[in-house]
């Protein structure tokens, strides 16, 4: 997160009572990146939650975040179960996706999960338009998918269904999204 008071940019995440429980380490890794891991009762969850620059941002700087991403990602354990979700600002296009072609940051984020054995959860499930937009621009007229959640292509069978909330009041401009996940959890030992 910031150290200026500043509330832009940042990452983290909500979790149950329950699954606080099942917490094992929680880790910033900047003010766009942060991992969580996630015990359960045969293989632990690597969770990362990532904003990504806006798709008008340089190249430069969109690399240096992908780099980074692409870095973390490198170190999770491989036999975990691994979530990637997040703001991606990326349209991503085909299959059950909102858009009919991805944007450089859709490419982008295609390319991460290709390259650490990745699927895009929104765009493996069937939803009508209203169920797959997770934001609306300032002037109410468009709508996009540009927040994803991502799992390793080893658990996709796990990930049972994707979909937005609008009814949902986040305080934000973006909508609630939803997974559906059949992994049991289970309380972290303590040391």
């Amino acid at each position: 997160g910031r150290s200026d008071g500043v509330r832009r940019k940042g990452v983290g995440v909500v979790l149950s009572k329950s699954t606080k429980n099942s917490l094992i380490s929680f880790s910033p890794i900047s003010e766009r990146i942060m991992t969580a891991c996630l015990h359960t009762k045969h293989v632990n969850i690597s969770v990362v939650v990532a904003y990504a620059p806006t798709n008008e941002k340089t190249d430069a700087v969109k690399e240096a975040f992908y780099t980074q991403l692409s870095s973390v990602m490198d170190k999770l354990p491989r036999q975990d179960v691994v979530l990637l979700g997040g703001d991606f600002n990326a349209r991503v296009g085909g299959g059950n996706s909102l858009h009919p072609v991805s944007n450089d940051n859709g490419q982008r984020l295609e390319d991460v999960c290709a390259l650490h054995q990745l699927s895009i959860g929104g765009t493996m499930f069937q939803h009508r338009d209203h169920h797959k937009a997770t934001w609306r621009s300032p002037d109410g007229k468009n709508l996009t998918q540009i927040d994803h959640l991502c799992i390793g292509d080893r658990w996709r069978s796990s990930l049972l269904d994707v979909r937005v909330f609008w009814s949902a009041d986040i305080g934000s401009d973006h909508f609630l999204g939803r997974a559906k996940l059949n992994i049991k959890l289970s309380s972290a030992k303590s040391n």
